[in-house]
């Protein structure tokens, strides 16, 4: 992601340009808080990112809204103190991920619409949980 974005601000753009600010803005995130050790206050930086994207125009999408809205209460909530994104594997959330799917698939599936939905889907993460609790044990 550093490199594309590197290479996207080499292009030329104006730097007036508000895609181009929200993307150096983006940058600063990921300079702040992606590497093993949260740099500056990256609360402030996420908060300057926001205010960017939103006047930027751009649409929204899943990660920019998990970027926007969670990024600061997981690093602050579970994170050790100056911990950055770095520090934890990606490996874990999808192995945690595929591990939901499954039992979800061969256990629990039900379509949304199912009066059940939210039952199923309480039942799957708890039967996860349950899981992986007992395999640390």
């Amino acid at each position: 992601m550093r490199k594309i974005t590197k290479e996207v601000l080499e292009l030329g753009f104006p730097k007036s340009n508000s895609s181009y600010i929200t993307l150096v803005k983006f940058r600063d995130v990921v300079d702040s808080c992606f590497g093993k050790h949260i740099k500056g206050d990256f609360k402030m930086v996420v908060y300057h990112f926001e205010q960017s994207f939103k006047q930027s125009g751009l649409s929204c999408s899943t990660k920019v809204h998990v970027l926007c809205r969670h990024l600061i209460p997981f690093i602050t909530n579970y994170l050790p103190d100056g911990m950055g994104l770095g520090s934890v594997s990606e490996q874990a959330f999808e192995s945690a991920h595929s591990r939901f799917g499954r039992v979800w698939e061969t256990r629990y599936k039900c379509q949304e619409e199912n009066e059940k939905f939210p039952e199923c889907l309480l039942d799957t993460v708890s039967d996860v949980n349950f899981v992986n609790f007992i395999n640390k044990s």
